[in-house]
């Protein structure tokens, strides 16, 4: 069931109800609301573009199925309907799952209506350098207690995730096996769950020598294969995001988001991310990865005296295709100019920052893709629908805030349980 999980008042909200009133934002609510695009690509650019995804998915042995839908992408009018998440530890949070699952499933039905090849990709945001942000997880201990439990010796730099190689030692991977085994496999007494359990501990840890991205792929493209998804990490297309990033840098990008935010604030709604303050763009090197941000004649390091305009930094890129990543403004144009989108699959977060994007499309010539909110979801595990149960109260209840008025409703009788509590 999908619970209503958007604020009052929010962006988010006003867009399910067709309320948003942003010119140049397409927020999509249904299937019919989005259109076949206009195809973009010369026949070579698609060929490339399948080939190399079939290339560096084809050492994890993919199933048939992502193979099939890779080289659909060959065909003319063939377009993506896109999601992503930064890789997590054990590729959390469960939210990525969700993403996943309702691209397909947006795909399949756009497939159908279209008459034309339609595939899922999942862009693995393995660029992102904020380790701690994601070099842990949630799981439920035998007590019954939230346990956090993360990797050892990983920290928060300037290195993507992307190029941080995992070693046993190091990070301690033997005491992670043997963590998630205890919470996991040895709690439970069926056989059956038992096997499953230790399969899914294989599935999910994440092995020496990989890094969180490439675990990241290598689980999603276990458990989801079958049904045709394809990951997609940014080093695989980094020329063709350079390129992309080396034309949006050239069309005053910091007017036009302070431009795309004012609008916003008109319409009563604060922006995802200030454009005074953000990363644009990323130089890659052994170090790392260096910010660029608004200063002087337009883009300027952090902490350097000068700066560049938007024309010096697009010849600078240019000189070096290999060494440029987008932040996050810049991302979901870079990849509606590299891919051929439909729509994309995104959070209230990430709408926030989308709607400040119509002046730099306008400006760039960028596609105006749909945006699909994701839907939210929450399991609700038998034996806390059995306590809920017991109490009286629904599940629906404690996740819509409700449960302390049930509770404290002086009319109705005191819960049996709480009374023998």
């Amino acid at each position: 069931r999908q619970l209503p999980t958007t604020a009052p008042g929010s962006l988010a909200a006003a867009a399910l109800r067709g309320e948003a009133g942003l010119d140049g934002l397409d927020i999509a609510r249904g299937d019919e609301e989005i259109a076949p695009p206009d195809d973009r690509l010369e026949p070579a650019e698609r060929a490339g573009l399948a080939a190399r995804l079939e290339r560096c998915l084809a050492p994890l042995r993919p199933h048939v199925a992502v193979l099939d839908a890779i080289r659909a992408l060959r065909e003319p009018g063939a377009c993506l309907v896109v999601t992503g998440q930064q890789p997590g530890l054990l590729t959390s949070p469960l939210l990525s799952l969700y993403k996943a699952l309702q691209a397909l499933r947006l795909a399949r039905r756009l497939r159908r209506a279209w008459e034309r090849p339609v595939v899922a990709l999942f862009w693995n945001h393995a660029d992102d350098h904020d380790v701690a942000e994601v070099h842990h997880a949630w799981l439920v201990n035998e007590n019954l207690d939230l346990q956090r439990i993360g990797l050892a010796g990983m920290s928060s730099g300037r290195q993507p995730i992307g190029r941080i190689p995992l070693e046993e030692e190091r990070h301690n991977l033997a005491a992670l096996r043997a963590l998630l085994e205890q919470a996991l496999v040895r709690r439970t007494t069926s056989p059956e769950r038992r096997a499953r359990a230790q399969e899914a501990v294989e599935l999910f840890l994440p092995r020496a020598g990989e890094t969180l991205a490439t675990a990241f792929t290598r689980t999603l493209t276990s458990l989801l294969g079958h049904l045709g998804l394809v990951v997609l990490e940014p080093e695989w297309i980094r020329e063709e995001l350079s390129r992309a990033l080396a034309s949006l840098v050239t069309h005053a990008p910091f007017e036009r988001l302070r431009e795309g935010s004012a609008a916003l604030r008109a319409a009563g709604f604060e922006p995802g991310i200030d454009p005074d303050q953000a990363a644009l763009l990323y130089r890659l090197d052994e170090r790392g990865r260096h910010a660029l941000r608004p200063g002087g004649e337009g883009f300027r390091y952090d902490g350097e005296p000068g700066s560049r305009t938007g024309d010096e930094l697009a010849a600078e890129i240019v000189q070096d295709l290999r060494a440029w990543s987008p932040g996050a403004l810049l991302r979901p144009l870079a990849q509606d100019l590299c891919l051929p989108v439909a729509a994309n699959v995104g959070g209230a977060g990430e709408l926030a920052y989308h709607a400040q994007l119509p002046p730099l499309r306008g400006a760039a010539r960028v596609p105006s893709t749909p945006f699909v909110l994701r839907r939210s979801c929450t399991l609700v595990e038998p034996e806390a629908a059995a306590s809920l149960d017991r109490l009286g109260v629904s599940s629906r209840a404690v996740l819509a805030g409700e449960l302390g008025a049930v509770l404290d409703d002086g009319d109705a009788a005191p819960p049996a349980a709480l009374e023998a509590l």
